[in-house]
């Protein structure tokens, strides 16, 4: 069961705009990850430090598109440097 006070919503919203930022990203790119949600094992156990993302099974045809997505974005950033808001 998942925490009813600020911090259990708290790690729920995080979860869920991580999610639509994923998403957003994704349908950009004309991606559509069938499984993406969110994991609910990792939300119901408080003690977890952040609940997960599932990004379930792809088909091959999603996992070349993601593969080729990743590599464009990786030659951009030797090219022109890490891209902006981008984490290590």
């Amino acid at each position: 069961m998942t925490s009813n006070g600020p911090v259990g919503r708290s790690r729920m919203q995080d979860a869920e705009g991580a999610l639509d930022a994923l998403n957003e990203g994704l349908d950009l790119l004309g991606i559509r990850l069938p499984s993406l949600g969110l994991d609910v094992v990792s939300l119901a156990d408080s003690s977890a430090r952040a609940p997960l993302i599932n990004l379930g099974a792809v088909t091959p045809e999603v996992a070349r598109q993601l593969g080729k997505a990743l590599l464009v974005v990786h030659a951009a950033t030797l090219h022109d440097g890490p891209a902006a808001g981008a984490t290590s």
